[in-house]
């Protein structure tokens, strides 16, 4: 832009300007201040921030009681471990005594054989419960 105007002497001509108060009759609508825009920039920011803040504070909590239930779950899987261990071994030790007493029985059953078979050599044979059983 270019001020043309006459009647100067010298070489430089000063023009006088008064101003008054500066005076804002507002902005258009759909514009934004960088000030604004930066201030919405930042507001956006700190809220994200807030919201993920907030989701971590959540999910650490959700976290500590997850593991503290699965600590609960892994001591009472040890007790039941423990208590199993424990049926285990009761077990086996009555097995091992089932089996020395069927050893045992094996053996008073062959003396008992053999003493029947003795016994019914020595029986009477015209005796009355010999010949016609006792339950008949």
């Amino acid at each position: 832009m270019q001020l043309n105007y006459g009647g100067s002497d010298g070489r430089f001509s000063w023009i006088l300007y008064q101003l008054e108060n500066l005076k804002c009759w507002g902005k258009s609508d759909g514009v934004r201040y960088p000030s604004e825009y930066y201030q919405t920039k930042l507001e956006t920011i700190e809220n994200d921030i807030q919201e993920n803040t907030d989701e971590i504070t959540v999910l650490t909590q959700e976290t500590q009681n997850d593991i503290q239930e699965n600590a609960n779950q892994i001591s009472k899987l040890f007790e039941l471990a423990n208590q199993a261990e424990t049926e285990i071994a009761i077990l086996q030790d009555q097995t091992t005594e089932n089996k020395n007493n069927i050893a045992l029985n094996d053996n008073d059953i062959s003396a008992l054989k053999s003493r029947t078979t003795d016994l019914e050599g020595e029986a009477i044979r015209n005796d009355y419960y010999f010949k016609y059983n006792s339950c008949t």
